[in-house]
């Protein structure tokens, strides 16, 4: 069983929908000195199976790293969460 996630503000809620998670649009006001961005679980089941699901996280993912990266963060760690039953990939990124 991974751990909890994390104490660190959330970029990004993920909600399940229709049995695949789904991204709220990435939060790029937050200024902590260390975040989460969470990504799908089975990124490669996702493509195969959902890749209109798929296509709209690269989008997202993209925009909170690139938002972040231009204001000084780093992907500093990955923390393999589970809340709800559920596997929760988590980037976390510190301000270098």
């Amino acid at each position: 069983m991974a751990p909890p996630p994390p104490p660190f503000p959330r970029i990004n809620e993920v909600k399940w929908q229709a049995g695949w998670p789904v991204s709220s649009d990435p939060r790029t006001d937050l200024t902590d000195p260390a975040l989460l961005l969470e990504v799908p679980p089975d990124w490669n089941v996702l493509c195969q199976a959902a890749p209109r699901v798929a296509e709209l996280w690269q989008g997202k993912v993209r925009a909170a790293f690139s938002a972040y990266i231009s204001k000084g963060y780093i992907a500093a760690d990955f923390a393999p969460a589970e809340e709800g039953g559920r596997r929760r990939p988590l980037y976390v990124l510190r301000k270098a």
